[in-house]
C-alpha cells in the first residue's frame, strides 16, 4: 500500500490538480461553484442509486448508502453557499452555478490573478 500511495503522489495529476486548485480557491465565486460541482456529483449519484434499485431488492444497507450520499450532497451544498456568501451564484445545480464545462471562467480568473497555464 505504501508503494501505491508514493506512486500516486508522484503522478502528473497531482501537480495538475494542485495548479487547478491554486486558480480556483482564491476566487470566492469559482471556489463556491467548484464545491457546488462536487455537491452536484453527489446528487447525481443519489439519483442514479434511486433510479437503479428496485424496491424488491432495496435493503437497509442500500437505503443507508443512499442516505449517506444525500448527506454528502447537503454538506457540500451548504459549504458552497457559505463560500458564496449570499451572492446567489450557487442556488441550483444548473450549469451557471457549477463549473460544468466552464474552463473559460477558470482561465479568466487565472489571467486576472496573473497565474500561468495549467
Amino acid at each position: 500500500m505504501r508503494s501505491y500511495v508514493e506512486a500516486a503522489t508522484r503522478h502528473d495529476n497531482v501537480t495538475r490538480t494542485a495548479r487547478l486548485l491554486e486558480r480556483i480557491v482564491p476566487d470566492a465565486r469559482l471556489h463556491a461553484r467548484f464545491v457546488n460541482t462536487l455537491a452536484r456529483m453527489e446528487y447525481v449519484g443519489v439519483r442514479k442509486m434511486l433510479k437503479s434499485r428496485r424496491a424488491e431488492r432495496l435493503d437497509l444497507d442500500g437505503i443507508q448508502h443512499i442516505l449517506d450520499e444525500a448527506v454528502h450532497t447537503l454538506r457540500l451544498k451548504k459549504a458552497a453557499a457559505a463560500l458564496d456568501a449570499g451572492a446567489g451564484a450557487v442556488r441550483t445545480f444548473a450549469t451557471n452555478d457549477t463549473l460544468a464545462g466552464d474552463s473559460d471562467a477558470i482561465a479568466a480568473s487565472a489571467a486576472a490573478s496573473g497565474a500561468g497555464e495549467p
